[in-house]
């Protein structure tokens, strides 16, 4: 477990893609270009898209909270964990598909809000 103040970053934009993050507790901070794409609270995975495509970062993810505490799951433990225990690279797997599903939903109803915004100031 790893803990974070108010402002830190977990990584940045651009930075290779070592490890996922689960949120245990605190807030965090999902920004592009200064824009926030995401507020997480509660118990989340982020960093997973990077470790599962293997391409760089594609977003700051700070935290917001005075203290956030993070489990950091390096890439290579999880890669072997799901080797040798696929029941529990199941349920893994399954949580990160979950995660995944509801960013894009979310990212999908901004969208839509944005979009009804938009054409109703017109």
């Amino acid at each position: 477990m790893a803990s974070y103040e108010k402002g830190r970053h977990l990584c940045k934009d651009g930075d290779k893609s070592r490890e996922i993050y689960v949120l245990m507790s605190g807030e965090l901070s999902i920004k592009s270009e200064d824009v926030e794409l995401a507020h997480l609270k509660g118990v989340d995975i982020v960093g997973e898209m990077g470790v599962i495509t293997g391409e760089p970062r594609c977003a700051d993810i700070e935290a917001v909270s005075d203290t956030t505490t993070i489990m950091v799951i390096p890439k290579i433990a999880l890669d072997k964990l799901m080797k040798t225990d696929l029941e529990l690279g199941l349920i893994i797997h399954r949580n990160m598909l979950t995660s995944l599903c509801q960013k894009l939903r979310g990212s999908n109803v901004r969208s839509r809000q944005s979009e009804n915004i938009t054409s109703s100031v017109m």
